[in-house]
């Protein structure tokens, strides 16, 4: 997949190094629901940067979240893109069992 160099906010920087998820619908051709846009952001930005949103997001936010993630988990159409957010998660160096247990 191959980003557009000329964007420069904060967006295109969360994005970087999402080698093997070229397959993959991030959105691009139909609008993400909020629960999906979160689910992305977790996956994409630092531990730091998502600890702080999502201590800020209201509950029903939260728990619209996790059944959005539910869901994905559950219904077979969507192993594509529950594979894909998997593999984007295996490679982040800052995602360690050290990290998450002082998170």
């Amino acid at each position: 997949m191959k980003m557009d160099t000329q964007l420069g906010d904060s967006r295109r920087r969360g994005y970087e190094n999402t080698k093997g998820l070229e397959g993959l619908d991030f959105g691009r051709s139909r609008k993400l629901s909020r629960p999906e846009k979160i689910l992305r952001e977790i996956v994409f930005k630092s531990i730091p940067t998502m600890a702080q949103i999502t201590q800020e997001l209201p509950v029903e936010t939260i728990e619209s979240t996790k059944d959005y993630l539910k869901k994905l988990i559950s219904i077979l159409e969507n192993r594509d893109e529950l594979v894909g957010l998997q593999l984007r998660l295996e490679k982040r160096s800052d995602l360690t069992s050290e990290t998450l247990k002082s998170k």
